[in-house]
């Protein structure tokens, strides 16, 4: 091979190291933008979830492996157990009681979680009571010092029904492909690196 050819064989891999840096850095920024529109949009009010503990919010996660065009990869998700549920919507059971235990306004924090659970609504109030709901055969529990101060602290449920409403997928689709999105990030990550 000649001096000419190998030197241009050894700027093309210098190219090609140059590409893969830039790759993987616009992937990296790609997914840092992703995951905070995803956050605004989805995750931190409507019209996504509400943030009530934020497990949720903060088990979304972000990697970009590998080290060659054919092995960069970008991986986002999650492990929440209950992701998937607001994915894709579903029907929630009990798994080892009879009903959900659903609280209601008197029982809950501002962010609307519970402030005490059932056994210990039970244990704390010297009277308590199941009383039929509206929609039979939904339960709710009351309780208080006494009958006259009992306030509802929770619906009892044989299932609740989520929709579909944390909208992941939909929200990457529209990323990806916006022109201000993934490829933007992609271009200019790349177009620096070959630059050098």
């Amino acid at each position: 091979m000649s001096a000419k050819n190998n030197a241009a064989l050894v700027r093309l891999n210098k190219k090609g190291k140059h590409l893969e840096v830039g790759l993987k850095k616009g992937l990296e920024k790609g997914l840092d933008a992703f995951h905070e529109l995803f956050q605004d949009t989805r995750l931190r009010g409507r019209p996504g979830l509400r943030v009530r503990t934020g497990n949720l919010l903060q088990s979304f996660h972000h990697r970009v492996t590998g080290s060659t065009l054919d092995t960069i990869t970008g991986r986002y998700g999650t492990n929440s157990s209950y992701a998937a549920k607001h994915e894709f919507g579903g029907k929630i059971t009990p798994k080892k009681a009879k009903f959900l235990t659903i609280p209601l306004d008197d029982n809950k924090t501002a962010a609307g979680v519970a402030r005490m659970d059932a056994s210990t609504v039970i244990d704390t109030f010297a009277y308590h009571a199941f009383l039929p709901a509206a929609n039979p055969p939904n339960l709710v529990l009351v309780a208080g010092q006494d009958e006259a101060s009992a306030k509802p602290m929770f619906v009892l449920v044989k299932s609740v029904t989520i929709p579909k409403r944390l909208h992941l997928f939909k929200t990457w689709r529209h990323f990806a492909k916006q022109e201000g999105g993934l490829k933007k990030h992609i271009k200019i990550a790349v177009a620096g690196a070959l630059s050098k």
